[in-house]
């Protein structure tokens, strides 16, 4: 009997979705968007397992959505210059 790792799977998914998301959209649209992650599974935890994050979640958040907004703005001023 074959038993598949959960975990596993979805990590496996995960690779799989990530690529294609490569292959057809910009790669800093792509990893803006990975980068909700943080957030989203603190949600989840305080929702599931009640799980109270601390104050340092939502400043990393903040940081994280905050500097990758601005990259993605500075890179498309950069490429509308040169193009």
């Amino acid at each position: 009997m074959l038993l598949v790792n959960p975990l596993g799977a979805t990590g496996m998914l995960k690779q799989r979705a990530q690529s294609h998301a490569f292959a057809v959209a910009d790669a800093s649209y792509v990893l803006a968007l990975a980068l909700r992650r943080l957030p989203i599974g603190a949600l989840i935890g305080f929702l599931i397992f009640d799980e109270v994050p601390e104050i340092w979640v939502g400043i990393g958040a903040a940081v994280i959505c905050a500097s990758s907004t601005y990259i993605a703005r500075s890179e498309a001023t950069i490429t509308k210059r040169q193009g």
